[in-house]
């Protein structure tokens, strides 16, 4: 065994052996270092003059065969003695030769734990290692069995093993449970190409962590003998070229491995990256940290905020290190690397938002926005301003880079106005920043929300209707309908009773502000308490009085718009007479039994009926629901279909009493069965709002208690499925009020508009108003009064459809409006 000095080359891999004179274990040198040599000689004595123990400190120790000190006589060594104990508070590895070995034909042994060389203590065939490492470790047990004088001055090692991942705790003696048995050495050897060259020698190939090496010659071959038995890693390294590696090495006592080729890329620079602020996207502050990281071989960085780096220079590598910006906003940093070769890396790239302004991070979120198009306002509200601490100044527009605006105060602002009159309605981005006293702004921050406005409808060529055609109880008073193109009304002209009464319709078109009317040849109908349901494509009118009360009717019209006609109902089978009873349309089902038909339910006549009946318009027949379990009698009750299943609410009950019941039930049609609503529902009332919505649900809010003596503005929520009511919040809704106008819009919301109360006014405009409900988030959103309105501008009585993306209300006095919600 030699062991040798060696200068080696330092890399950034703790893998390699350092650019440091040390000792390392290596069966390549030709000659002993004296004093390690001298060293071994002292530890080999044992067997050739029989020290009981292999000290290597010059202390004497009992000698069980007699006599004391380094040098005694007997052949104690190669008997057991007693096991010698760690050091207080030191690391111990104890490991034993394998019993087919004779301890006293094994010369010398040297453990190296990573550069490291520790020489082991003995006691008989047991081997003790102190001050090693705590930790998992691979050892290097070294040893030599060659007798050719009475020392080992002349001898080397020949045998060796690693014994791979040991782990060491510290202060702790770790026995090696099996026997160590050191077999003899071997070898690696194969051949290295570089590639783009010809010659391969000065290629440095190296065992990790141990001083085994070799270089290769011009061939590129190499062979590195005296390796102990085991797997080991074989690095390659030559200046200009990318490392190599095998893993997994395995050499086998006395063999010689061959590995093959290895071929060494040429090296085109290092690899790294760059990460600011912990990789947080933000800062509060212009100064941020910066972390940086280059693979092993990269010894230089630049640093720069310009991707060109001009100005920069090349520095050593600091992988955390503090950088400032000049000012707030969106930054980039861009880092690159060199090696020892002078290979440059591309740059590498982190972006952050600088922002000191650090409470302004949302600085505003319009809670509500709206405007109106035509004048007198039509400036948008933005509530919720947030202004920071440090903001001396802020800066409000409608157009990303601010034309037209100016700083500001910043004070708070619960209700800013922009003032803008807008040509239409639609989405509308607004933009926000601000600045402190040194002049830096804060990032612009943005938010988008459809401009809710109203709009006048034409009343040219508009149908003469002066009142409402009344219909159920908590439904609009008059009669629309939505065709996908155009809105349809239909009403009547002068006084109820007058007895002059006659019908009026007309179709309006959003899209040209126009109206056409609408034949009235052929209609039979009646203009009091009748039935009427949009059935996708038509009207179906049914039931009925006169304008005088009486007579009742028992027939029914169809209106087709593509034909502009009305077409009588089939009265085969058909309901007694009645009005003031209710109907829904039951569409698509997916069921041929329910689907497409309208259901009737109830009413009043001469006394008050409560059976039902399904009409077919394709087959125009009439078919009789059961009543088995239907609700009590009423009138002017509300009813909604609601998955797949018709509900019927409140109304009056007979008279005399007629008074508001609270009471209801619910109708399947693919089972003809009725069942009842669950109790704890709304207050008895009348006029108020009965909307079916798409979640299921169904929304009942306002309306008068009974006898009229006061005004209501609470509500409740009833699930069809649950067969429950739970309450709408009171928190931001708008007044109470009866007779509003009410119907589904968006998103499973709310549109409430207008209405009255015990005094019918409104000249003053309070009921000039309304809100949305978002029964998900279960808030309330007010809509403000509209200042386009056309015609009388009627608080009540509104009769409206929605289009899919916008609410038109037709008032009876001959106005209306167009509202685009936000």
């Amino acid at each position: 065994m030699v062991i040798s000095k060696s200068n080696t080359t330092d890399v950034n891999d703790n893998s390699r052996p350092k650019r440091r004179h040390h000792v390392h274990v290596s069966a390549l040198g030709k000659g002993w270092s004296r004093a390690m040599m001298a060293l071994l000689a002292l530890l080999a004595w044992h067997c050739s003059k029989g020290q009981t123990d292999g000290a290597v400190d010059g202390s004497q120790t009992p000698n069980p065969a007699g006599g004391t000190g380094p040098m005694g006589g007997g052949s104690g060594f190669c008997t057991e003695s007693g096991m010698p104990s760690a050091p207080v508070g030191d690391s111990q590895i104890i490991f034993s030769i394998s019993t087919n070995i004779d301890p006293c034909s094994v010369r010398g042994y040297v453990v190296g734990f990573q550069d490291q060389l520790k020489v082991k203590r003995a006691v008989g065939n047991k081997f003790f290692v102190d001050h090693v490492p705590a930790g998992a470790r691979d050892l290097l047990v070294l040893g030599s069995a060659k007798t050719s004088g009475s020392s080992l001055l002349d001898s080397q090692s020949d045998r060796g093993l690693r014994l791979a991942n040991q782990k060491i705790l510290n202060g702790v003696a770790t026995e090696i449970s099996e026997p160590v048995d050191l077999p003899v050495l071997g070898s690696i050897q194969g051949k290295v190409s570089l590639m783009g060259a010809s010659e391969a020698a000065g290629v440095d190939i190296y065992i990790p962590g141990t001083g085994f090496l070799a270089k290769a010659d011009l061939n590129g071959k190499f062979n590195i003998t005296g390796v102990p038995v085991g797997h080991h890693q074989v690095f390659f390294e030559k200046a200009g070229y990318r490392r190599g590696q095998f893993d997994q090495v395995r050499v086998e006592a006395g063999k010689s491995i061959e590995i093959g080729n290895m071929l060494m890329a040429i090296d085109t620079g290092s690899d790294g990256f760059v990460i600011l602020s912990g990789g947080s996207g933000i800062s509060n502050s212009r100064t941020v940290d910066v972390t940086v990281g280059a693979t092993n071989d990269a010894i230089l960085m630049k640093i720069s905020e310009d991707q060109s780096f001009v100005g920069a220079s090349w520095r050593p590598i600091t992988t955390s290190l503090p950088y400032t910006f000049d000012r707030p906003g969106a930054k980039s940093l861009y880092v690159k690397f060199a090696n020892s070769n002078g290979l440059e890396t591309s740059p590498f790239k982190a972006d952050i938002l600088i922002d000191v302004f650090s409470d302004a991070r949302s600085p505003f979120a319009p809670t509500f926005v709206v405007g109106d198009v035509a004048p007198p306002s039509s400036d948008f509200a933005i509530t919720d301003i947030s202004v920071p601490s440090n903001a001396v100044g802020m800066m409000i527009a409608d157009s990303p880079n601010f034309s037209g605006a100016a700083w500001q105060n910043p004070a708070p602002i619960a209700n800013f106005s922009y003032p803008k009159n807008y040509a239409s309605c639609g989405q509308k981005t607004f933009y926000l920043k601000f600045r402190d006293k040194d002049g830096f702004e804060s990032q612009v921050v943005s938010r988008t929300a459809n401009l809710a406005c109203w709009r006048a409808i034409s009343v040219v060529n508009a149908p003469n209707i002066t009142s409402g055609i009344n219909g159920a109880n908590g439904s609009p008073p008059g009669l629309s309908a939505w065709t996908g193109s155009e809105m349809l009304v239909w009403g009547y002209r002068d006084s109820l009773y007058s007895g002059n009464s006659s019908f009026s319709g007309g179709a309006y078109n959003p899209s040209t502000n126009a109206w056409r009317s609408l034949s009235t040849q052929g209609y039979t109908g009646t203009l009091f308490g009748y039935a009427a349901v949009w059935a996708g494509n038509k009207w179906i009118v049914w039931g009925g009085s006169d304008s005088s009360g009486s007579p009742l009717h028992s027939d029914g019209a169809i209106y087709s718009p593509g034909a502009d006609s009305w077409m009588t109902v089939g009265q085969i089978n058909a309901p007694s007479m009645r009005y003031n009873l209710s109907a829904v349309w039951t569409g698509s089902t997916g069921n041929p039994v329910t689907e497409n038909r309208m259901i009737l339910w109830g009413g009043q006549s001469y006394s008050y009926p409560t059976d039902g009946y399904s009409y077919h318009p394709a087959s125009d027949s009439w078919t009789q629901i059961s009543t088995i379990g239907a609700p009590d009698a009423r009138s002017l009750a509300s009813t909604g279909w609601v998955n797949n299943r018709m509900v019927v609410w409140g109304g009056y009950s007979t008279c005399p009493g007629c008074q508001p019941i609270n009471t209801g039930g619910i109708y399947d049609p693919t089972s003809d069965s009725w069942s009842a609503m669950a109790s704890g529902g709304p207050s008895p009332r009348y006029g108020y709002v009965f909307v079916p919505t798409s979640t299921g649900k169904i929304f009942v809010w306002g309306g008068f208690g009974p006898n009229g003596q006061n005004v209501i503005g609470d509500g409740m929520m009833f699930d069809v499925q649950s067969n429950s009511w739970s309450p709408v919040p009171s928190a931001g809704a708008p007044t109470a009020r009866a007779y509003a106008t009410a119907l589904a819009i968006s998103g499973g919301r709310i549109f409430l508009f207008g209405g009255i109360d015990q005094t019918n006014n409104c000249s003053s405009g309070a009921f000039s108003n309304g809100a949305i409900f978002d029964p998900s988030s279960g808030t309330w959103t007010l809509v403000p009064y509209p200042q386009t309105a056309s015609g009388n501008g009627n608080c009540n009585y509104y009769t409206a459809t929605w289009t899919g993306s916008e609410v038109i209300m037709w008032a009876p006095g001959g106005g209306g409006m167009v509202f685009t919600p936000f």
